[in-house]
């Protein structure tokens, strides 16, 4: 069951899904705006209804429990925790794509506190997790992950739904990271630099995003780093002055929701075919190693991929709690089942 899943990754999840022979379940408050992701599953021989679900009205059930579903995937917004709650009162495997930091470190304690029967994979990290993914399958070659530096190369002309760029709303919020194993609160897109991604110079800075808080909690990173840069070079700069300047802070609130989500999502772009997406990892251990995941299809097809990995992972684990995707054992084959999901991986020069 794709809860949200009517926008542009849960189109292309349901084609994914549909491709490995799933039934697929649209949830949402538009069966009009799930026809596309309706579609896609048929279209990829699949079986697919749609059940109305308003997350402000709590349940689809009205009990707290989800609907003749397998497993739960959150793709939109759940600031309630709705469907976290459904899963975990129905002992129903759940993948979430949608939380920032604050969110998921709640999330991990509610799910401790609920003695899960069923595994919740918080997938929330870049790309439904194939950042920390890669940095899991660099690490087995670096000897660890001490040290972690992510890079993503933004597409301003990607297909992009109104969830997918809420990253905007903090963008005026500094956070906090490990730096050499202490706390480090850290302005957004600082720490500029420019780097090489996807055969193009990038100048990149960073953001708030999970993995850099989950790293060091599995895989013992000590320096874990993620910046984001624009294929448009004036934009990364423009974004670094509104935050240095304050103007984001001063635009902050629901008022000015449209005009700051304006900056990266134009009017009907969850209607474009997609432009290449890219990020590049670079892992230091006992040794160095580094990476590309590209795909020509944009970022929500690598979010889509990165999804459908998490829910083969949980609906494969045998026990309830918290799981991040860098744990999945299946990241020792990363770039093969990327391959063989139409998403390129490359090697790097340490």
């Amino acid at each position: 069951m794709l809860v949200g899943g009517a926008g542009v990754v849960g189109q292309r999840l349901a084609r994914l899904l549909g491709r490995e022979g799933h039934a697929v379940t649209i949830a949402g408050r538009s069966e009009e705006r799930a026809r596309a992701s309706l579609e896609a599953a048929r279209g990829a021989g699949a079986e697919a209804r749609f059940l109305a679900w308003d997350l402000g009205a709590r349940s689809a059930s009205g009990h707290g429990e989800p609907v003749g579903a397998s497993a739960l995937v959150g793709l939109v917004n759940d600031p309630g925790d709705v469907v976290l709650d459904a899963a975990l009162a129905g002992g129903v495997p759940y993948v979430d794509i949608t939380r920032w930091t604050s969110r998921m470190a709640a999330a991990v304690g509610k799910v401790a506190l609920s003695h899960a029967r069923s595994p919740v994979v918080l997938a929330s990290s870049w790309m439904g997790g194939l950042l920390p993914r890669l940095v899991a399958h660099l690490a087995a070659q670096a000897g660890g992950a001490r040290k972690v530096d992510g890079a993503v190369r933004y597409a301003l002309a990607d297909a992009s739904g109104g969830d997918s760029v809420d990253y905007m709303d903090r963008l005026w919020v500094p956070f906090e990271v490990l730096e050499d194993g202490a706390t480090t609160l850290v302005e957004p897109f600082a720490d500029r630099r420019e780097v090489a991604i996807d055969g193009a110079r990038t100048l990149v800075g960073r953001f708030d995003t999970p993995e850099q808080w989950s790293l060091p909690l599995t895989l013992g990173t000590r320096d874990a780093r993620v910046r984001i840069g624009f294929d448009h070079v004036p934009m990364t700069r423009l974004f670094a002055a509104l935050v240095r300047t304050g103007l984001f802070w001063l635009l902050r609130g629901p008022r000015f929701r449209r005009l700051r989500h304006a900056l990266l999502r134009a009017e009907g772009s969850e209607k474009r075919e997609g432009a290449r997406a890219a990020f590049r990892v670079d892992v230091e251990g006992t040794s160095r190693a580094a990476a590309e995941i590209a795909s020509p299809e944009g970022q929500a097809t690598l979010t889509a991929v990165g999804a459908l990995l998490a829910v083969r992972w949980a609906l494969g684990l045998r026990e309830g709690g918290v799981f991040f995707p860098e744990g999945d054992p299946a990241n020792t084959s990363l770039p093969s089942l990327l391959t063989d999901l139409g998403v390129e991986t490359t090697v790097l020069p340490a």
